[in-house]
């Protein structure tokens, strides 16, 4: 159901915009036919003509980023608790379409992590088909099956990087690094969203 809402709603989106580019090239067409039946057209209304095409055409771009951004998940940190080498962080999709898992990239050391880091480790683990629907909480253990991670109890920093694909086999990443302060307490030292694709 989901996806025939989300089917109509971009076929509208481009109904809708190739809407306002059809009355742009129309513009241009009329002033052209206009100059070519031997009224004359200056230089500067075809200019003007021809910026009006370009501004049109750069509000439908605009108007498509923006309701790509909203039609899609969106995911983002819930919960979070470390109990000794036990690490277990909810995640929870703020958007308006659904995330399909389809992989990890987690690290834990004493040393300060960076998103690049993780961002060019190899994926720690992969999902076979997790769905998190809008306003869902997913929980994961990112430790599971995981080998060669550094056994600090506890690490100072914890970083996980998160994968996930929507509708229209687009992709996108949600990461988050965690540092350990008093009484055990880990906080966001930094925090971030991929580009989308």
């Amino acid at each position: 159901m989901i996806d025939d809402v989300s089917a109509w709603i971009f076929a509208c989106i481009g109904a809708i915009g190739s809407a306002v580019t059809a009355v742009g090239i129309f513009f241009v067409y009329a002033q052209t036919k206009a100059a070519a039946g031997g009224l004359k057209v200056s230089q500067g209304q075809l200019d003007a003509a021809n910026k009006q095409l370009i501004e049109t055409q750069k509000q439908t771009r605009q108007t498509q980023m923006q309701l790509d951004n909203t039609f899609k998940p969106w995911m983002g940190s819930a919960e979070f608790s470390v109990k000794g080498q036990s690490i277990t962080a909810s995640f929870k999709n703020y958007g308006k379409l659904p995330a399909t898992l389809i992989g990890i990239r987690y690290d834990k050391k004493n040393e300060r992590i960076t998103r690049d880091s993780l961002e060019r480790m190899p994926p720690t683990a992969q999902f076979n088909q997790v769905i998190i629907y809008p306003d869902q909480k997913r929980e994961i253990e990112p430790d599971k099956g995981v080998k060669g991670l550094s056994n600090t109890t506890p690490p100072q920093y914890i970083g996980i990087l998160l994968e996930y694909e929507y509708p229209y086999e687009k992709k996108d990443s949600y990461g988050i690094i965690r540092e350990q302060k008093l009484n055990n307490q880990y906080l966001i030292i930094d925090e971030w969203f991929g580009s989308g694709s």
